[in-house]
């Protein structure tokens, strides 16, 4: 059958062809004229007709044989690239990472991941979609994300959870705050403040432990607004509504009318890699790895 058909049988046929020579195709094919000979005649089997004619004096090429010398260059350039773009997806360096992200992931470990990809395997193509922790996991486990950067995520048998990075919880104060021009700022003078998180749902087991951290330090504390989005929570203490906790990579990005400051008490936002507890497909270890390397 044609299905059959090789670049090699192409590539000799070709060689054969254009010197209308066996011997010499071989000698430019570095193979014997057997191994030359042989190739033609499976070729002719599969396409089911005679190809060349052959004497002792000459080699001619059937009416059948000048067709297939005609498309016969441009297929073996299509093989050759189906071949190269199948090797390039069997090896990661092709194909599609679908890729989740909580919002400070976006701004600390992604950006540099995705540059070093950019330039390493430009073909590789990875789908950013910015979703809360929950959302991550639960986009995992229906197979919707390849890959996700969560934080606080419990342990999970039907996951793989890879530390990638450990930053401090600051405090996040309007500029007109009595704390702000302190340089360290201790929970304990939180007491009593009305504080803008974001909803409990998103990522439940950081949120939890930025209260039960408050507790430690004597209170309770009164979470007045709970907004999705840092902008939109920068907003509200920017507008006096409220003080935040919120990780350190947040500073980075220009904040207009709050100012970040330090805790006195160590608590840490850990951003994960997780993915199913299940071998990766070749593109999303390329990716996975740019995020641990």
């Amino acid at each position: 059958m044609v299905m059959d058909l090789r670049a090699r049988h192409l590539q000799t046929f070709l060689a054969v062809a254009e010197e209308l020579h066996f011997a010499r195709a071989a000698r430019r094919l570095g193979t014997t004229q057997s191994a030359v000979s042989q190739q033609i005649q499976r070729l002719e089997e599969l396409f089911g007709t005679p190809l060349l004619l052959r004497t002792s004096r000459s080699v001619e090429l059937t009416p059948a044989g000048e067709a297939l010398a005609g498309e016969a260059t441009e297929l073996l350039v299509r093989l050759q690239g189906i071949a190269r773009s199948i090797l390039a997806i069997a090896d990661g360096r092709s194909g599609t990472v679908t890729l989740g992200a909580q919002g400070a992931a976006l701004i600390t470990v992604v950006p540099p991941a995705l540059s070093r990809l950019a330039a390493e395997v430009p073909q590789l193509r990875v789908n950013v979609r910015q979703l809360t922790s929950r959302e991550q996991v639960a986009g995992l486990l229906t197979r919707n994300l390849d890959l996700a950067l969560v934080r606080g995520v419990a342990p999970d048998d039907r996951l793989t959870l890879t530390e990638l990075a450990r930053e401090p919880v600051m405090a996040v104060l309007p500029v007109g705050h009595p704390l702000a021009a302190a340089r360290q700022v201790s929970l304990r003078r939180l007491a009593g403040e009305s504080f803008v998180l974001w909803d409990r749902h998103g990522a439940p087991a950081f949120h939890d432990a930025l209260v039960d951290a408050c507790r430690a330090a004597g209170f309770e504390p009164e979470i007045r607004h709970r907004v999705r989005g840092i902008d939109a929570r920068i907003s509200f203490i920017a507008a006096g509504l409220g003080v935040g906790l919120e990780a350190a990579g947040y500073r980075d990005v220009r904040r207009v009318g709050v100012v970040f400051r330090p805790l006195r008490e160590r608590i840490d936002a850990t951003t994960q890699l997780a993915h199913l507890a299940r071998p990766l497909s070749a593109a999303a270890r390329r990716v996975a790895d740019a995020f641990v390397a």
